[in-house]
């Protein structure tokens, strides 16, 4: 059994190692905010929170809302590394390059997180048949990189490197 001078003795000992805790707690929680608009700390990994199917709720470019151009659109990525585009009204120049028309289109390929997992790469073809002559089947090979700036269950926000275009994506 311990005395009252005892115990006071050994939460004085435990009170020096208060200051000690919070630098690591802050030190950590600084540490662990890898996309400027958070989560600053998180217990999933960023594979695991990518993965699923995001539908485009938000677009603007240089501050003018161009959400509409985006509608019904998704990326879809997976845990092994696949993607998955849909884009809608996708206007396609066909030869004689007079014939424009434009489709609904799904994209295929792999993502890959680059940057110490701050930017995500992607290489995708859009595969598509000429409307005009089935027999004819055009690939469109596109390779984007974007960097994340918010990644949570719920929410990511990419940024298009070297333009002011900025996607919000929310998992339905």
């Amino acid at each position: 059994m311990f005395t009252f001078v005892q115990i006071l003795a050994k939460m004085k000992h435990s009170l020096l190692y208060l200051p000690l805790l919070a630098i690591a707690l802050f030190a950590f929680q600084t540490g662990c905010n890898k996309y400027p608009d958070g989560p600053g700390a998180s217990f999933r990994s960023a594979t695991s929170r990518i993965s699923t199917t995001w539908d485009i709720k938000a677009a603007n470019q240089d501050g003018v809302d161009i959400t509409d151009q985006f509608e019904g659109e998704f990326f879809e990525f997976e845990e092994d590394g696949s993607f998955r585009r849909l884009e809608t009204d996708f206007l396609i120049s066909l030869p004689p390059f007079s014939q424009d028309t434009i489709v609904n289109i799904v994209a295929e390929g792999e993502w890959t997180f680059i940057e110490d997992e701050t930017q995500v790469e992607l290489f995708y073809t859009y595969t598509f048949r000429d409307p005009y002559n089935s027999s004819i089947l055009y690939n469109e090979e596109v390779n984007e990189r974007w960097e994340i700036r918010r990644l949570t269950q719920d929410e990511l926000w990419l940024r298009q490197e070297g333009t002011t275009i900025r996607f919000e994506f929310f998992n339905e």
